[in-house]
């Protein structure tokens, strides 16, 4: 499978109108944009548009249908310890239920020299294919397939940079963590010596030598003499 996966995710519509969006299928290819997983998922709720158009999902496909939590825990057991590319994956994760650490996601809308190409804009996947590999996609109804495999070009288009980007973010991060974990341990031992000199001072100024403690002895004694002098 490798160390680099794509992932695409097609919604339909469920409730009233088919405005709700709920997950139908879920594919994830590979660097070379080969197919290790590609399912359609049962919605919890009835399919009221099945957004054909758009997510290419008809009844017939789904049919096939697997639950919602055996394509989770499938996407979920591909994911561990990998880079995950995607573009918006959020979108894709969320439908998912799934989260996955930042530094081994590339998100190709999120990409800063990608969204230069389209003026700063958050750019469509099929813009940025457009643009960069001078191809076309979703001439048509959309292909999860077609889509991750078209994201995983765009990240193989500048792999090396962007690793290279993300590698010096995450030394960056490590140095400030080191730094700040220096500056509270520095700030603990200059506390401890504040207590400690604290400690020593009211200690220094409660006890008395030995004398003069025998002296304040005396003088205690004398007062409880001159006390019984006074009763009698």
């Amino acid at each position: 499978i490798g160390k680099y996966l794509a992932i695409d995710c097609e919604m339909v519509g469920v409730g009233p109108g088919g405005v709700e969006s709920a997950l139908a299928r879920v594919s994830i290819v590979n660097f070379f944009g080969h197919p290790v997983l590609d399912k359609f998922v049962k919605t919890k709720e009835r399919v009221t548009d099945y957004r054909t158009e758009v997510s290419g999902i008809t009844p017939a496909l789904m049919k096939k249908a697997e639950s919602f939590e055996s394509v989770q825990a499938a996407v979920a057991d591909l994911m561990v310890d990998r880079i995950i590319v995607g573009h918006a994956i959020h979108h894709d994760l969320k439908a998912l239920m799934l989260s996955h650490p930042r530094h081994l996601i590339r998100d190709t809308q999120l990409y800063k020299p990608f969204r230069k190409l389209t003026g700063g804009r958050t750019p469509s996947l099929k813009r940025l294919v457009e643009l960069v590999l001078k191809r076309q996609i979703q001439s048509g109804a959309h292909s999860s397939v077609e889509d991750a495999a078209a994201t995983m070009m765009l990240y193989r288009s500048c792999k090396d940079e962007w690793d290279r980007e993300i590698g010096a973010r995450l030394r960056l991060a490590e140095r400030r963590k080191e730094t700040k974990r220096q500056q509270r341990q520095q700030r603990q031992r200059q506390l401890n010596a504040q207590m400690d000199a604290t400690l020593q001072t009211s200690s220094s100024s409660s006890s008395l030598p030995l004398g003069d403690h025998a002296g304040s002895m005396d003088d205690e004694a004398d007062s409880l003499d001159e006390e019984e002098d006074s009763d009698e």
